[in-house]
């Protein structure tokens, strides 16, 4: 993979983390950090930042033909992904935990009404 697909390729999954797991908008990866910047750590943020600088000076900049540093970009968006991963995984806990408990709680009413209808506290209207 040359140095363009790399960058691209990378830029463009990160973009679509953002966009479809954060809820960030806008055009490229600056604008959908600037978007969400409030909600993930300042560490990863400017790791983003740097992401998406490295990217546009690769494609608009006429003087920028390749990385400098292909591996060190590379464990950059590879750091990023896995940063990003990481902050999902405890609100989807917590949206399992959530739907248990209320799973739970109308099988415990289920249950009341059940006993007070068979106890003939409760009876149907006719």
């Amino acid at each position: 993979m040359n140095h363009y697909e790399l960058v691209v390729k990378r830029a463009k999954q990160l973009e679509h983390l953002l966009g479809t797991s954060f809820g960030a908008t806008g055009r490229g990866l600056h604008e959908k950090t600037s978007s969400i910047a409030q909600f993930l750590p300042a560490p990863l943020v400017r790791k983003l930042r740097f992401i998406a600088t490295v990217r546009n000076g690769l494609i608009h900049d006429v003087a920028i033909d390749r990385l400098d540093d292909e591996q060190g970009f590379d464990r950059a968006c590879q750091d990023a992904q896995q940063q990003l991963e990481a902050l999902l995984v405890p609100s989807v806990r917590r949206r399992s935990w959530s739907s248990v408990a209320v799973i739970a709680i109308l099988l415990m009413l289920g249950a009341i009404i059940l006993m007070l209808f068979t106890m003939g506290a409760v009876a149907l209207p006719d």
